[in-house]
């Protein structure tokens, strides 16, 4: 059940939303959320995305 929840969170992603689009909020959710799937290279993108925004 949490893997197919995780997979709807991460659709707007999947989708091309731009990262950009998202607060800080929803990227540190969706970073943790892609670490626990092992998502490392999406992680990775939302990891650079947070850390231009400091």
């Amino acid at each position: 059940e949490a893997t197919q929840e995780e997979e709807e969170i991460e659709t707007p992603i999947q989708s091309n939303k731009k990262l950009e689009e998202h607060n800080l909020s929803e990227l540190n959710q969706m970073l943790n959320e892609a670490i626990n799937n092992e998502n490392y290279e999406l992680a990775s993108k939302i990891r650079d995305e947070i850390n231009k925004r400091k």
